[in-house]
């Protein structure tokens, strides 16, 4: 027991930490609707045929679980990001630090939206651990002769269809690559593979199925969402996406970018920088660009991504693509990451809105890109002594700060509960609320008037007639006193 805590100690206080971070997770948004659901086979009908919502069935499932029960949501929030961690680490033999650090330095927003929103962590937290899953065990799934690990894994592949639109469309793409390396491999078809990509297809169709998709796509009725077809408004969607998706990868994630950018600076400068004034500029840009994203990420976080940004993260992509053919042409491990990383954002280019989850599983392939970097260059390892030393006193620090913001909002939480309760138990049907502080590291502070109020009446047993109109903290607090 002993050589087991002392050789898993790492895990066992990530486990605990986590556990205890989650059971302080606020409730919000989407929270509230899935919390007034049941788990009766007539609610899961009433979701199959309803034209507001998704095809997302076992997504929608675990959302209800989570929100029902603190303690269940804490498990699986702190069991899966250790198991993502975990698999990292030992497939990539690194340190358990240096995966926590990157996985950390994560953009706030992406974190708040994907892991501490537990409607979101339903859908892309979960759907992250099978992609990192599929990817870790691609050998294994072509080469397995056992056929219980066949009808497993059939299974774990079918019902991750029913997590994510992308994801689906991806694990779909992922089976047709896996199937055509294994034909150029061995020249023959395997009818294993084969077999996955049916059931892969099989999941594809019934989850897009769902009316809310077809209608979408303006079959029949008008939906919540529709897709125009009309080349304005196609055009004009693109290049929004593209935006989003040049914010969220390279503004929003400066520090995978920087990281990214020094090692390719280090391979380069190993190389005695052949074309050495023309690929000074480009690495000059590079850190310029990494500088850059770090000032707007401070200063213009609440404005919209604009052209002038496009073009300067465009720019950094084709030094980036530079660089990586110069000096990794025949790194057929690094090109296989940014090969998922494009199949999987490529659906979002034709859906809005996209919202920073999105962009969570993008973000893991992104830090398993860059400790495969590392192991290559070796800039962040354990003989680096200083460095280490200084990177973990910083993921400390991390630690301490998030654990600091979310068990506090955790505590805000309940005491702002606990005064609507005793407003409504006094009458009062116009309730003064604050919208929690932190709004980076928290998705949707405000608790709406309409639409997520009435799903948090129903959801704590309040009348309809009770309405919430959002204050700040210090008004709320003033208004209290």
């Amino acid at each position: 027991m002993k050589k087991f805590l002392k050789s898993n100690y790492k895990y066992i206080f990530s486990f605990i930490l986590l556990f205890v971070i989650s059971y302080f997770f606020p409730y919000t948004a989407d929270d509230f609707y899935w919390g007034s659901k049941s788990l009766s086979i007539k609610e899961f009908i009433n979701i199959s045929k309803d034209i507001y919502l998704n095809g997302r069935y076992l997504g929608d499932f675990f959302a209800i679980i989570m929100v029902k029960s603190r303690i269940l949501r804490s498990l699986i929030v702190s069991l899966v990001i250790n198991l993502i961690i975990y698999l990292i680490s030992k497939k990539e033999n690194v340190k358990f630090w240096l995966v926590g650090l990157l996985f950390l330095a994560i953009f706030p927003l992406v974190l708040a939206q994907s892991v501490v929103w537990t409607s979101g962590f339903a859908n892309y937290g979960l759907s992250a651990l099978l992609v990192i899953y599929l990817y870790y065990e691609k050998d294994n799934l072509i080469n397995s002769p056992s056929r219980k690990y066949h009808v497993i894994h059939g299974l774990l592949v079918f019902l991750g269809q029913f997590f994510l639109e992308n994801i689906s469309i991806f694990v779909v793409c992922y089976f047709i690559y896996l199937n055509i390396i294994s034909y150029r491999k061995n020249k023959k078809i395997n009818a294993t593979l084969i077999f996955y990509l049916i059931m892969t297809f099989i999941g594809l169709i019934l989850m897009f199925s769902h009316p809310s998709y077809i209608s979408s796509f303006g079959i029949y009725g008008n939906g919540y969402k529709k897709i125009s077809y009309k080349f304005a408004d196609i055009s004009e969607r693109i290049f929004s996406n593209y935006s989003r998706i040049c914010k969220y990868i390279f503004i929003f994630s400066f520090v995978f970018t920087f990281i990214l950018s020094l090692m390719l600076f280090v391979k380069d400068k190993k190389k005695n920088f052949n074309n050495k004034k023309l690929n000074l500029v480009f690495h000059i840009y590079n850190f310029a660009f990494c500088l850059y994203s770090l000032i707007f990420c401070l200063l213009f976080l609440a404005q919209e991504f604009s052209l002038v940004n496009s073009i300067l993260s465009t720019l950094f992509i084709i030094n980036i693509i530079y660089f990586m053919i110069r000096l990794y042409k025949k790194e057929k491990d690094l090109w296989e990451i940014l090969m998922m990383i494009i199949m999987i954002i490529l659906p979002l280019s034709i859906v809005q809105p996209i919202g920073a989850r999105n962009f969570f599983i993008i973000n893991l392939l992104e830090i398993i890109f860059i400790i495969k970097l590392n192991n290559k260059e070796k800039i962040f390892t354990e003989d680096k002594e200083f460095l280490c030393k200084y990177l973990k006193f910083i993921l400390g620090l991390i630690i301490c700060f998030l654990s600091f913001i979310y068990i506090y909002l955790g505590i805000l939480d309940w005491k702002r509960n606990d005064y609507i309760k005793e407003e409504v138990n006094k009458g009062n049907t116009n309730i003064k609320v604050f919208k929690y502080p932190f709004a980076n590291y928290v998705w949707r502070s405000e608790l709406d008037g309409e639409y997520f109020g009435g799903y948090y009446n129903k959801f704590y047993g309040y009348s309809n007639e009770v309405k919430y109109d959002n204050i700040s903290l210090n008004e709320w607090r003033k208004l209290t006193k």
